[in-house]
């Protein structure tokens, strides 16, 4: 039987959560232990390719990632969101919603696994802006879901604005797009997940910060909803409420 979600509009967290409304404590530090991160990057890669050996996935185009590069996806996988990431060429960082420390089990440790959690307060702003920075000069890839919530195995692209696209803009690093896409599989009742990456996306250097950010912003807007149009399966219906009743 199909699962069916009904939404109010397209910012709507149709997954709820017990700790969806979670906030940061205000003396949050964005920089683990680097013994605890020793511990549970391996740990968490090593989970991640067994994930992705053990579903129907396929990645196509991560050959062309730069190190210290952002990505900007689709978020259409509670599980897969976190994890698919980690076995792409380098070093990820997710950037995140505080609501995940509320996740069973791996949500304690999301930090230490190199997640750059949102800040709550204006005055956090500069430590998660450090953080994005520091990963960056790492060569780390920094993932950004700008959808924000999860939709489960949602086939379109819901609307987000330019915000997130300031970090890259002001940091001068390249910009990819990768867009998971769903066909039918080749076993019965399992869906083929295809995840498609693109760029880096053009952007003009003599433009200002602020015409960068928004140029990069169209880009990938243009790039996701075009390989979404290859999704073929449809998982879970998703229906306007108004419409719904």
């Amino acid at each position: 039987m199909q699962q069916h979600y009904t939404y109010t509009n397209f910012q709507a967290d149709v997954v709820q959560s017990p700790h969806q409304n979670a906030q940061l404590p205000a003396n949050f530090n964005w920089q683990s232990h680097r013994l605890t991160q020793a511990l549970v990057n391996p740990l968490a890669t090593g989970f991640a390719h067994l994930y992705r050996r053990t579903h129907p996935i396929t990645v196509i185009g991560a050959e062309k990632l730069i190190p210290g590069a952002f990505i900007y996806a689709n978020h259409t996988q509670p599980v897969g969101d976190v994890f698919v990431p980690r076995t792409l060429p380098f070093p990820v960082s997710i950037i995140a919603g505080p609501a995940n420390l509320g996740l069973p089990v791996i949500g304690k440790f999301l930090p230490a696994g190199r997640a750059i959690l949102l800040p709550s307060t204006r005055k956090q702003y500069p430590q998660f802006l450090a953080a994005i920075k520091r990963a960056h000069t790492l060569g780390h890839l920094i993932v950004v879901y700008p959808e924000a919530h999860v939709w489960p195995f949602y086939t379109g692209i819901r609307p987000f604005d330019a915000t997130s696209f300031h970090y890259p803009a002001r940091l001068d690093a390249p910009v990819f797009t990768m867009t998971t896409t769903y066909q039918a599989g080749s076993w019965p009742h399992r869906v083929q997940e295809t995840l498609y990456i693109d760029g880096p996306m053009p952007v003009d250097k003599t433009l200002s910060v602020k015409q960068q950010q928004q140029a990069l912003y169209h880009h990938a807007q243009t790039q996701l909803h075009t390989r979404s149009q290859l999704s073929t399966e449809t998982v879970v219906q998703y229906t306007l409420e108004d419409e719904h009743d």
